[in-house]
């Protein structure tokens, strides 16, 4: 739920956010420009399954976003990169 997230961002510190396009209440497109224009130094890492999502509005950004079904692996080296 990405009005939850905001909460959760507004009331604790986080190295990353692993996150949904899709989610109820504020999609993840939402949630990622909220986190850009509140904590841009915080790594972002969007997923869907959904190919036809409209990420437009967080391209340029430098959000990774992953296609599902996710391989660990390919999780592992986003966040490993994201990270450092």
């Amino acid at each position: 739920d990405g009005a939850e997230a905001i909460e959760l961002l507004d009331n604790s510190r986080f190295d990353l956010v692993l996150t949904d396009i899709r989610m109820p209440r504020l999609d993840g497109v939402a949630l990622a420009m909220h986190i850009l224009s509140r904590l841009p130094t915080v790594p972002i890492i969007t997923m869907t399954a959904f190919p036809s999502e409209d990420l437009r509005p967080i391209w340029g950004y430098g959000i990774q976003c992953l296609r599902k079904p996710l391989l660990l692996d390919e999780l592992r080296s986003n966040v490993q990169r994201a990270l450092s």
